[in-house]
């Protein structure tokens, strides 16, 4: 790890502590405001709208501009929108607010994820997207208890000052992350009009990324409402071993993910996340549970960086935030709408219905990764095999 990106990394930290901070203060601030259900909810969601919104602009400007100014102009936007929702009180403002977080929150991950991928050498990409995704992680081990220990010992705005604060803490750190020359956006040969050559090289990987949200959201979403349901008791210890087998996966695995090709580790790896959301559908006792959501943070910590890098692979130098944009629009889709769907499965088939759906798109995108290493293969023996023919043929006899 390069001085350069250590700073990168703990702007990151940075970023994401502010984000996670107001988990609980600012559900319970907006209750206390007077906000009905519905309109708590609608202020809410505005985070997810905005950053799926947001998302193909943020990739678009980051290979426009410098990544370090798009990064920086998230860290200004969290600033903005936390300060905002700790002073406003209408629906409509708190909205804008929130929205401003999902604006940030797009900004950010993709021109980080685009200046990880520059500040570390192309062949140790994999790993470096694995240490690079812990600084969410870490944020996320402490952030969240942190805010709900300030809003109890202090007013009910100063949380929402301190998360305005660390955002802003990410700008000095960024503004000496910046790579060594600029990293300018060019191109192709033979892009002008319709879809760009390499633009089809990210559809499986967007397919496999979607699949992978859809489980993620299963998880994330309903986790928490399985565990009382069967008796199991609150799922909090279960979120800590989720992110304790994230960090530990990234750390001990990070170099599978530079394989030759990416697509043979992360099949597998989906293949297991698969079996693990079944797993948590069918789970017998607390004990069975535990283990199933270790395996599936265990599985997360390689398939997101496996992911990212998959689809940076598939870019050239100049589109990598599009590359990154890809990856986490089909992700957040994944999560979004398909947790609506997955919602629905759920009063009909119950959890083991709803785990056990998640689980097979999992199958899925495994298999969609293998075929299309397969099919790759493939092409590649008939054009040995074209190539040979043809040398043969104009060889002298």
């Amino acid at each position: 790890m390069t001085f350069r990106f250590l700073l990168l990394w703990l702007a990151t930290v940075s970023f994401f502590s502010a984000f996670y901070s107001l988990l609980v203060p600012l559900p319970r601030h907006l209750a206390a405001l007077g906000l009905s259900p519905t309109q708590l909810g609608a202020v809410l969601g505005a985070f997810a709208t905005a950053a799926i919104v947001a998302r193909p602009l943020a990739a678009l400007a980051t290979d426009r501009v410098r990544p370090v100014a798009v990064a920086v102009a998230g860290g200004l936007l969290l600033a903005l929108g936390s300060a905002a929702l700790g002073r406003l009180h209408g629906v409509a403002a708190l909205w804008l607010a929130r929205a401003l977080h999902g604006v940030a929150y797009a900004a950010f991950t993709t021109a980080g994820t685009v200046l990880a991928a520059q500040l570390a050498p192309e062949t140790l990409r994999g790993r470096a997207m694995a240490h690079y995704g812990m600084a969410a992680n870490v944020a996320m081990g402490f952030a969240p208890l942190a805010g709900q220990h300030v809003m109890g010992w202090s007013s009910p705005g100063f949380a929402f000052w301190l998360a305005a604060g660390l955002a802003l803490l990410t700008l000095p750190l960024l503004a000496v992350t910046r790579p060594g020359r600029r990293q300018v956006a060019e191109a192709p040969a033979g892009t002008a009009g319709g879809v760009r050559p390499w633009a089809r090289g990210l559809a499986v990987p967007a397919l496999v990324s979607l699949v992978f949200g859809a489980g993620f959201g299963a998880f994330f979403n309903f986790l928490s409402l399985l565990s009382p349901a069967r008796g199991f008791g609150d799922a909090g210890p279960l979120f800590t071993a989720y992110a304790a087998a994230i960090i530990l996966a990234r750390v001990t695995g990070g170099w599978l993910l530079d394989r030759r090709d990416r697509r043979y580790v992360l099949a597998p790896v989906l293949a297991g996340l698969g079996f693990s959301l079944l797993g948590m559908g069918l789970a017998p006792s607390r004990a069975w549970l535990l283990v199933a959501v270790t395996a599936f943070g265990w599985g997360c910590g390689l398939a997101h960086p496996g992911l990212i890098a998959l689809a940076m692979d598939r870019v050239p130098a100049g589109a990598r935030g599009r590359g990154v944009g890809a990856f986490y629009l089909a992700f957040d889709l994944g999560i979004g709408p398909g947790s609506w769907l997955l919602g629905a499965v759920l009063g009909r088939a119950g959890f083991g219905g709803l785990f056990g759906i998640a689980g097979g798109l999992a199958w899925l995108g495994a298999g969609a990764l293998v075929a299309e290493g397969y099919w790759s293969s493939a092409r590649t023996w008939r054009h040995s095999l074209t190539s040979a023919a043809k040398t043969s043929a104009r060889a002298p006899r």
